[in-house]
């Protein structure tokens, strides 16, 4: 197995929040011309769209935010309350598996995994001091 130095991470990571930010999308208001936000419900089951901008997400505490392609295949799943109190990010291939994840520890320390094509963990470090 190769070992990754931090600067390769860093460039990986960065270019993964730069791949998320290019995204464009546009405002939107909910049906009942409120600010509160949309809901899943002010739309068609089957509905698709272009674009959509989010200023702000809440999860609940046990909240989960999964996001798919145009297949179905999924991209991106954010998570709350995966372990008590943590948090998850997790990139997934185009083979579905997941190849980054990023969370908090049950302690609240960072921690990062990085998988290769086939989601075989490779390398991981937590941000707790040894």
């Amino acid at each position: 197995m190769k070992k990754l130095d931090p600067r390769s991470v860093m460039i990986g990571f960065l270019l993964a929040v730069i791949g998320f930010m290019s995204i464009g999308a546009t405002d939107q208001t909910p049906s009942d011309g409120g600010g509160g936000g949309l809901s899943l419900s002010d739309f068609p089951e089957d509905a698709t769209f272009n674009r959509i901008t989010v200023n702000e997400i809440r999860l609940n505490d046990m909240g989960l935010l999964d996001i798919t392609d145009k297949d179905g295949k999924r991209v991106l799943v954010i998570e709350r309350g995966y372990f008590k109190d943590n948090t998850r990010l997790e990139l997934y291939n185009k083979h579905e598996r997941g190849v980054v994840y990023l969370s908090t520890t049950k302690e609240e320390d960072g921690h990062i995994v990085l998988s290769d094509r086939y989601g075989e963990g490779q390398w991981g470090v937590t941000g707790k001091r040894k």
